[in-house]
């Protein structure tokens, strides 16, 4: 079978059997010096080679495409896995041996914490000691111990030279490190990377299934001495038979050729294949064999062709999310070309912002993609148990828990709604794990296995997860106002505490069910019964929760931790398999003690913060996305880098705060003899792996390379420009770069199809969907001197859209319509109406809601005046608005009435059994004394029933309800000649022991039956010396600025219709000698110091009567006309209720509307 020449043939005669045939291969293109390994791995496919790759899956695309050479489907015995992978299973035995667990991922960092809080407790640091506290310092310190430790450095074996470069702090750290190390038996990389190496030098049995047999290794870095040295071990044991590949650029793997004898003396000179290959041609073999180059041969036109000059384009977009946009345009366009998804990649090196970015414009594209390990969007559930543990934390606070509530998690409770009880599965921890089993094993598990533990991990959101599954009975993803509940019961912390006021708000709850609601009757008492069941539910899910979290074994074990942890995760977690994988992590940190939870969650906060779904099983069929450090052993067809622009890539490169360079530099030369074994990165290495980063992303394309920019940093309203990374590309693809910068960004900008403010492209056949597709449409008729009719096929695309386009026309359209309220159309009249059958229908259904046949309140009726429409909301269709949440500071605004008017009526029936009513000034202080006895029993029993969070608060508020009371008091003293003879007179409202024994259940009719009123009326009194009698209804709230005179247009009626009903309830004669009681006038009395005492009164008479009647005839004829538009009066739209029904712009509306059809509607509202 024919392949490329390979050029160590041309030197050493092709390979022979049993020859020594170790190469470096390097190149800066990954596809030249992969083909250059697959041939050599193709001729010793017999022999069972070994591939060791940067990733899983960079070793499984190589072997695949070498057997693509050899048309084979397959070939058994060959070994695919990663260095840590492999030196893991090498050192399993020895480990096993010694007592020792591998330490990894969460597990370091949790030892890392405990030794820096150790270390700080005990005063044993200095230069550390302000910052050892922060939040970040475990972190920084666990990377700083990592680099040491590869570095080859131990504690032990540090001579005073490396000692004084290291420092006092460090190395104590690093000492401490190492003591916890071996005190709990844990072995970290380093220590697996040592125990591999002394098993492949001394021969170990575990190591023999590698003997004699081939290996390659796929762009494998060697930055630190530890795996320099493994390495090393592990080419001896192929007899020296390595074929091994790198990056052009990769000066720290060739600088470790060089330093070490026994790699210079078995790979001797590295092979660059790039100097043996012909002159570049195309844009991207230019840009990926000059990047970094100081001289940049000129590029010659005539050599480039057309097509070879499209491999690299250089884009900007308008932010971020417009250059994902662009991206999933360009894939797109390559699939129409023929390439496929898996042939594609994007590689980001801004992962946080560009990854959400990406996945939504891939799926508004339809384009299938796999986002590698770690890339994908966070698992909430790892955010939910943080919330849990903080819950816990901050004593057991209400806060937190709904935190967790909101994330969507709660999972399906048990019959009687308590938490779910189900056992503890085994869960395999993520990453690399220490078993022994083959390295060909996928580490898929059975399939029974598989089953049971697939609801543990399967999104909700799955297409494949049953409709049951996604919402399960009795549980919703976020059960419905459990937040709201937990913030109007003020629970403050402590499971007694959760229990007490969590049985408070029921009991508030059901004494504002008895209370009386003119407004929302029906349905606020049927909402109130659906949110008593909600609570109820609440309470039994909640509280077994909160008593789990009250027993968590602050200073147990690492053990204890663990099973209290996973417990609190099967039981709290819809879908909690994410969460063990990374509780499984700490498995081998089981005997360390002791723990607290300010440890525990310091160890899982960044984790849990960032648990992200696993991607697919393949990723074939699939656009890759991935880091650019990713992309190593790997090769695409086309690959998208963005983010080129200043700050983004590369990143601002920063000294090391713990380790500063100079130290650094100075172990370096503390190793004795000066070989640079210990290599310690510095800043400046660090920006050359930046750089490394770059040429591996641009390396891996093999036909085509796009690189972009934003140009506009969306968020700061600011200009962006290339990084100088973009820059040089550009420079390394055609030679040079234009003089000016802004002819550089207008033509980026040119290649782009869309921009700001109409993110479309120019063609509606670019659109990569829907909603690109009409704007480009739009954009497109918008230009055009005739536009008629052109976007007609938006009323076909959708229904709701259809109907939502005809109704905002017609709300802005200056005739009456469907669409501005309830508007129908009579049979003889023409015009945009509901139609006439509709029309004639709605009007036969709104008979049964006419004031004179249904009983209406009074406050109900004054909707009418403020809005017509919003009385149809309201008092027809009864939607009842949403309810605000009142603060701590104060009580909740229906709790303050209930409680005014239950001590009022208490205090008053208390009054008349005494006989000190009318309350004068001579019997004022009795009165007063009786008021505070009153207080006080309510205040004790309301106490009891309602559970105030915050006593002072409560206390507060009732000490302010009673000084109102005393200043109302003083009041009606102050105003002889009234004495009360009903208190709490209800009509038209359901039985009730707290109600006036005079009230009655039925309707009230009044106006001659034009009419039928229903309410409470709070106080009727009587003249002392006379037969005149007035209703008082009591406000707690402000006084209107205006002195209104009778019904102020419509939108003041309580005065006038309580009257009217207090004066067909009181139709008597008086009793035998006394003179008929007459009705003289309806008063409202703010009797707080909020309202000054205020009084209005309105005098029940001849006008009083006509003015009333006129607000009854208005009503019932505009709903027999079925003519309730939305016509808000000024500024009524302010404080409406229903705004968000209408939207803000009604006003504005109504004056565009021919005002003929609100003649009858205007005069109303200018009657006094």
């Amino acid at each position: 079978m024919s392949r490329p020449r390979s050029a160590a043939e041309d030197d050493r005669g092709g390979p022979a059997a049993g020859a020594a045939s170790a190469r470096l291969l390097v190149s800066s293109c990954a596809a030249r010096r992969h083909d250059e390994l697959a041939a050599w791995f193709a001729e010793r496919t017999s022999r069972r080679p070994v591939v060791v790759a940067p990733s899983r899956g960079a070793a499984d695309d190589f072997v695949r495409r070498a057997l693509g050479r050899l048309d084979l489907p397959g070939v058994l015995g060959v070994e695919r896995t990663t260095g840590h992978q492999l030196a893991t299973s090498l050192a399993a035995l020895r480990l096993a041996d010694a007592g020792q667990a591998p330490l990894g991922g969460i597990a370091t960092s949790a030892v890392v914490t405990r030794i820096a809080r150790r270390a700080h407790a005990r005063g044993a640091l200095g230069r550390l000691a302000p910052v050892a506290t922060l939040h970040g310092f475990p972190r920084a310190l666990g990377d700083t111990l990592r680099e040491l430790r590869e570095a080859g450095l131990s504690a032990s074996e540090l001579d005073p030279a490396a000692r004084a470069a290291l420092g006092d702090d460090l190395s104590h750290l690093l000492a401490a490190y190492e003591e916890q190390l071996g005190e709990w038996g844990l072995a970290d990389l380093a220590d697996r990377l040592a125990a591999a190496t002394a098993a492949l030098r001394e021969g170990d049995a575990v190591a023999g299934f590698l003997r004699g047999r081939p290996q390659v290794w796929l762009d494998v870095p060697l930055h630190d001495a530890m795996h320099r040295s493994f390495f090393v071990a592990l080419a001896g044991v192929a007899a020296g038979e390595v074929c091994w590949s790198a990056a052009a650029g990769d000066d720290e793997t060739l600088a470790a050729l060089d330093a070490s004898a026994e790699l210079r003396g078995l790979f001797g000179e590295a092979l660059d294949l790039d100097a043996e290959a012909a002159p570049p041609v195309s844009l991207l073999e230019r840009t990926q064999r000059y990047v970094f180059q100081p001289d940049v041969p000129p590029l010659e036109s005539a050599v480039v062709s057309t097509a070879e000059s499209s491999t690299f384009d250089f884009v900007s977009a308008a932010g971020e999310g417009r250059e994902c946009v662009e991206i999933a345009r360009r894939i797109r366009d390559l699939a129409l070309d023929g390439v496929a998804f898996d042939e594609v990649a994007v590689a980001v090196h801004q992962p946080s912002t560009y990854l959400p970015l990406l996945e939504d414009a891939l799926r508004r594209a339809e384009i299938p993609a796999y986002f590698s390990r770690g890339l994908s969007r966070p698992d909430p559930a790892g955010r939910a148990f943080l919330s849990l543990l903080a819950c816990a934390a901050e004593e057991l606070s209400a806060t937190r828990f709904a935190e967790y509530l909101s994330l969507g998690q709660v999972p399906q409770p048990q019959a009687d709604g308590s938490p779910l009880e189900r056992s503890v599965p085994w869960v395999e921890p993520r990453g690399e794990q220490l078993v022994l089993k083959s390295l060909t094993d996928s580490g898929e598990v059975e399939q029974g296995d598989e089953e049971a533990l697939e609801p543990l991990f399967r999104s909700e959101s799955d297409p494949e997860s049953e409709p049951s599954e996604r919402l399960p009975a009795g549980a919703l993803p976020t059960p419905e106002r459990w937040e709201q509940f937990l913030v109007d019961a003020a629970v403050v912390g402590g499971s007694a505490r959760w229990r007490r006021r969590l049985a408070g708000l029921e009991a508030e709850w059901r004494r504002q069910l008895a209370e009386r609601d003119d407004d929302l009757e029906e349905t606020s008492l049927a909402r109130r019964r659906v949110d008593l069941e909600r609570l109820a539910a609440l309470r039994r899910f909640a509280l077994p929760l909160i008593e789990r979290l009250e027993q968590l074994p602050e200073g147990g074990s690492w053990q204890q931790w663990l099973v209290a942890l996973e417990q609190l995760a099967v039981r709290a977690l819809r879908r909690p398999g994410s969460v063990l994988q990374l509780l499984a992590e700490l498995r081998p940190m089981a005997e360390v003690s002791p723990v607290t939870i300010d440890q525990v969650r310091q160890t899982l906060s960044e984790p849990l913060s960032f648990l992200r779904a696993e991607p697919p099983r393949s990723r074939f069929g699939r656009v890759f996305v991935a880091t650019t450090a990713e992309l190593g052993g790997r090769s695409f067809s086309a690959v998208f880098l963005p983010g080129l622009a200043e700050s983004v890539f590369p990143r601002r490169q920063f000294e090391d705060p713990l380790l500063l360079d100079r130290q650094r530099l100075a172990l370096r030369g503390s190793d004795g003899d000066g070989d640079g074994s210990v290599w310690l990165p510095t800043r400046g290495d660090r920006a050359h792996r930046e750089r490394l980063l770059l040429r591996i992303a641009v390396g891996a394309a093999r036909e085509r390379l796009v690189v972009s920019y934003p140009r506009v940093d969306l968020g700061q309203g600011r200009s962006r420009v290339p990084s100088f990374y973009a820059l040089d590309l550009l420079r390394a693809a055609e030679g040079e770069l234009p003089p000016e910068l802004g002819e550089l960004a207008q033509r980026a900008a040119a290649a782009n199809a869309s921009q700001i403010g109409w993110p479309a492209p120019a063609a509606a056949s670019e659109a990569i969907d829907a909603a690109e597709y009409d704007l480009a449409h739009l954009r497109a008729a918008m230009g055009l001197e005739d536009s008629r009719g052109s976007a007609r096929f938006l009323l076909d695309t959708n229904p709701y859209l259809a109907r939502s386009l005809r109704a905002r026309f017609w709300r802005w359209n200056r005739r009456w319509t469907w669409a501005d309220g309830l508007v129908a159309r009579a049979d003889d009249e023409p015009g945009p109406g509901l139609p006439i059958e509709t029309g004639r229908q709605t009007r036969e259904l709104l008979r049964e809601h006419l004031p004179s046949a249904r009983a209406y309140s009074p406050t109900a009726l004054q909707h009418f005046a403020h809005c017509p429409y919003r009385f149809l909301l309201q008092a027809v269709h009864r939607l009842r608005p949403k309810l605000e949440v009142a603060g701590l500071e104060k009580l909740d605004p229906l709790t303050r009435g209930s409680l005014f008017h239950d001590i009022q009526f208490d205090l008053l029936q208390q009054l008349r059994r005494e006989g000190l009513v009318p309350v004068t000034l001579d019997n004022l202080d009795q009165v007063i004394a009786r008021l505070d006895e009153v207080v006080d029993t309510a205040e004790r029993r309301f106490a009891e029933e309602l559970a105030p969070a915050i006593p002072r608060i409560w206390s507060g508020e009732i000490e302010t309800l009673r000084n109102d009371l005393r200043g109302w008091l003083r009041q009606i003293a102050e105003e002889p000649g009234w004495t009360p003879i009903a208190a709490e007179l209800a009509f038209g409202l359901p039985e009730d022991p707290r109600r006036d024994p005079a009230s009655s259940t039925e309707p009230v009719p009044v106006l001659d039956g034009a009419a039928s009123l229903r309410g409470s009326i709070d106080l009727v009194e009587r003249e002392v010396d006379g037969s005149r009698v007035r209703v008082v209804d009591h406000k707690t709230g402000r006084p209107p600025q205006k002195q209104y005179l009778t019904i102020d247009g419509g939108r003041v009626l309580q005065p006038v219709l309580y009257a009217l009903a207090a004066e067909k309830l009181l139709e008597t004669d008086g009793g035998e000698g006394a003179p008929a009681q007459r009705v003289v006038e309806g008063r409202l009395h703010f009797c707080t110091q909020r309202g000054e005492y205020q009084v209005r009164s309105v005098a029940l008479d001849v006008d009083s009567r006509a003015a009333a009647r006129s607000v009854i005839e208005q009503v019932e004829a505009a709903v027999r006309e079925g003519f309730l538009p939305a016509a808000p009066a000024e500024k009524a739209c302010q404080w409406c209720d229903y705004r968000v029904v209408c939207g803000p712009y009604e006003e504005h509306r109504v004056s565009r509307k021919s005002p003929r059809a609100l003649e009858p509607l205007t005069r109303l509202r200018r009657a006094p």
